[in-house]
């Protein structure tokens, strides 16, 4: 997740950083680097290990706000992939393969249940791809129910999933 708010011409002050090439980045999240339940243990802590070191070098060299992006793999994966963010009030998720099958609805929402249990959260950044934003948010009903506000930023595969379901 990168947002390019910080883009020439936008409202919204530049970040600079010791890279000008990278002037424009205001915020981002730990990237993606996907957890997969079938992949062997430690190639699932390298790509966490990877997503952490792309974002320390954001939020050091560039200056960037950082967002923690939630991955797992089941709910026992859940205390090692949640380590190191234990003071974050903002965390991300994303819905994207997890919304058609009830197994991955279930496991998102215990990764939602055990992140408001477990971190001092008063926001959750969603991103989401469903036509419906009652989809989504179903999902993320415990922080609501908790004081979590949470948000879903457009996108382009959400306005275009938005515009297909307007239509039937």
């Amino acid at each position: 997740m990168v947002s390019f708010s910080g883009l020439p011409g936008s409202r919204h002050r530049n970040w600079g950083g010791s890279d000008d090439r990278y002037g424009w980045l205001r915020h981002t999240g730990i990237f993606n680097y996907s957890q997969f339940g079938d992949l062997q243990k430690i190639e699932n802590l390298i790509r966490l290990w990877k997503a952490r070191i792309v974002t320390l070098w954001f939020s050091l060299e560039l200056r960037a706000v950082t967002i923690p992006n939630i991955t797992y793999i089941s709910e026992e994966s859940f205390p090692l992939f949640f380590s190191g963010i234990e003071g974050c009030e903002v965390v991300a998720f994303s819905t994207k393969g997890h919304v058609r099958y009830a197994a991955e609805r279930a496991l998102l929402k215990s990764a939602v249940k055990y992140a408001v249990d477990h971190l001092p959260l008063k926001t959750i950044i969603v991103y989401s791809v469903c036509g419906k934003d009652e989809t989504s948010l179903q999902l993320f009903q415990y922080a609501i129910d908790n004081g979590i506000r949470v948000v879903i930023p457009n996108n382009s595969l959400r306005e275009r999933n938005r515009e297909r379901c307007s239509i039937l």
